[in-house]
């Protein structure tokens, strides 16, 4: 069997593909999600043009807290070509999808001889139903172009090594630094080189000058993936988790993935962090490091003398580490979207043990045989039902529901399915239905500081400033340590002339974040209309030494200076702000510098 496999190798991985076509088929015709669909593409204004302004601008920005422009510049040429049609996001990462198939088969036949391995890699890879939610939601676009120009770098830099020929290392680096433009979970690349060498029998000595360039990138992407996640300004999500709580979370984590690598049940898209009762996680948290101990203990004694396992096992590690809450991460305990490449390290392994298996005794070739096509019509048929979950928001959130463990967690995600729709609907500014849809969140859930700012600032936007400071002023009881809330309240006091109040806010939000220029400029524009001339005018120098180009802040300092009687240092802040491009400095030059 295994010689037929060889002989046959192309005809199978053409298989593979129709088959792994075939499951992910019905994602074609879902639509948008309310989960990040509305922030990254519908009312994404970027990508609705091409020009080079805009996409400098791409390249320049984050979204949603993650920078990854070369995948923004992929929805833009979505909306260029077919406008926000989603049946075209979804052919996108459909086909990408499906190129990563070929390329898993490529870089794994280059790694290793056998033909049986490449395989069985490329088609846990296509059918996994831990897999769809990489692929049937168009947000997660990143993922499957990530791991496109990830795989693209390896099967490169495996080319480069067998040829010599410096062009292949070149393309090499230039697909990881597409790759890390995409998704910034790229950055363990580098490791997965080292791993490479180490299992081919390379001395390091000779290639760690080959690896500088792909540290460095790796190095300043890791620092820009931090500032982007400090550029989210999301709320805080694990507070009530200790550093004693943070090594169980953590093998949790990792006894998770591995688990749903074989048994893939019970899927959803949201797996929340539990809920400690009495100051203690649920059991299976505490149980969870004998479950690692175990696994590493039964690998070290079984397979301690082959680099084939302990390559698959360390790819996997390699790829998976930086999610699994070792720091805190996202709004879930784990993600099945994380495993979509760390999975080819567990594939490799297991192929591998079945591969040797068949190769010691032939009378375990056919059991085998049945057992494999038996997995590829469980998953694929899985794989297959899961894709039409993501058919819609309320569709994907009350499957959620139906998965989650107990009532509470069941309400959340209810809760959270309104909580996104509302979010549309408020970006698209229909706020009275925005007000319907976030009252149903909060009958699943009271608890969600997010919704009641979202409802307050729809109800300030129809003028009902009691019901907005109302809302406000909850979201800051259940979550008092966000800045941007007590801004946004201030702004409002601001609008009903309550300036002392205002004050108040946004001191309260400088106290939490004394670095953002934003704060201190609102304060200043309260103390000027307070009266408050000299707190007006440290504050606005405050914002101006923040960010020296912002020419709104010269232009607010300049009246300031007005009112404190120095016309002349009043009209060079007017012509300042004029410069840095201000143009409504001026009026406030013609009217006052004449």
């Amino acid at each position: 069997m295994l010689q037929w496999i060889e002989h046959h190798q192309k005809f199978l991985l053409v298989l593979i593909v129709v088959i792994s076509a075939t499951a992910y088929f019905p994602s074609l015709f879902n639509g948008y999600t309310a989960w990040d669909d509305p922030h990254h593409i519908i009312l994404n204004e970027d990508i609705k043009s091409l020009s080079p302004q805009n996409i400098l601008k791409m390249f320049r920005s984050y979204y949603v807290g993650m920078y990854h422009p070369l995948t923004t510049l992929s929805f833009a040429l979505n909306y260029h070509f077919t406008g926000l049609n989603p049946f075209y996001f979804h052919l996108t990462n459909y086909i990408f999808h499906l190129i990563n198939i070929l390329l898993v088969y490529f870089v794994v036949r280059k790694i290793q001889p056998r033909p049986f391995v490449a395989l069985f890699s490329a088609l846990i890879l296509g059918i996994h139903p831990m897999h769809v939610e990489s692929v049937a939601w168009i947000t997660e676009r990143k993922d499957v172009l990530y791991a496109f120009f990830f795989l693209l770098s390896l099967l490169w830099y495996l080319q480069y090594h067998s040829t010599q020929k410096k062009t292949w290392l070149w393309l090499s680096i230039g697909a990881f630094l597409c790759s890390l433009l995409s998704k910034s979970a790229a950055v363990m690349l580098p490791i997965v080189l080292f791993l490479i060498d180490w299992y081919q029998h390379r001395k390091w000595s000779k290639d760690i000058l080959e690896k500088i360039p792909y540290l460095a990138l790796s190095l300043l992407f890791g620092i820009i993936s931090l500032l982007s996640q400090h550029a989210g300004n999301h709320p805080h999500f694990h507070q009530d988790f200790t550093l004693f709580d943070r090594p169980f979370l953590t093998c949790y984590a990792f006894s998770y993935y591995c688990i749903k690598y074989f048994f893939p049940t019970s899927l959803s898209a949201i797996h929340p962090f539990p809920t400690k009762l009495g100051n203690l996680l649920p059991t299976e948290y505490y149980l969870s490091p004998l479950f690692v101990i175990i696994v590493i203990a039964f690998l070290w004694k079984r397979w301690r003398c082959s680099r084939e396992y302990q390559f698959g096992l360390f790819f996997f590690i390699t790829t998976i580490i930086l999610v699994l809450q070792i720091f805190p991460l996202g709004y879930a305990v784990v993600a099945e979207r994380y495993t979509y490449l760390p999975y080819l390290g567990i594939s490799f392994f297991v192929g591998t043990a079945l591969d040797t298996l068949m190769q010691k005794n032939k009378n375990l070739r056919r059991i085998i045989l049945i057992l494999l096509i038996f997995i590829t019509i469980l998953f694929g048929v899985e794989t297959h039902q899961r894709t039409k979950v993501w058919k819609d928001t309320l569709t994907l959130f009350t499957d959620a529901s139906v998965k989650s463990p107990t009532e509470y967690s069941r309400n959340n995600m209810l809760a959270f399915a309104y909580k996104l729709e509302g979010d549309l609907q408020l970006a698209l500014k229909n706020y009275l239905t925005t007000i319907d849809l976030l009252n149903r969140s909060l009958q699943h859930n009271n608890h969600i500081s997010e919704v009641y700012i979202e409802r307050g600032f729809a109800y300030w936007k129809l003028g009902d400033t009691t019901a907005a400071i109302k809302d406000y002023l909850s979201a800051i009881e259940l979550d008092p340590k966000v800045p941007q809330y007590y801004q946004q309240l201030g702004t409002i006091y601001l609008r009903t002339r309550e300036f002392d109040k205002a004050i108040d806010s946004f001191t309260s939000a400088i106290n939490l974040d004394p670095k953002d220029k934003t704060y201190y400029h609102e304060r200043g524009i309260a103390f000027l209309r307070n009266q408050q001339y000299e707190q007006a005018l440290s504050d606005f120098n405050t914002a101006i030494q923040l960010k020296p180009t912002w020419g709104k802040a010269y232009a607010n300092r300049g009246i300031v200076f007005y009112q404190l009687g120095k016309r002349e240092q009043s009209c060079d802040d007017f012509k300042n702000a004029l410069a840095l491009g201000f143009t409504e400095a001026q009026p406030l030059i013609d009217s006052y510098c004449h």
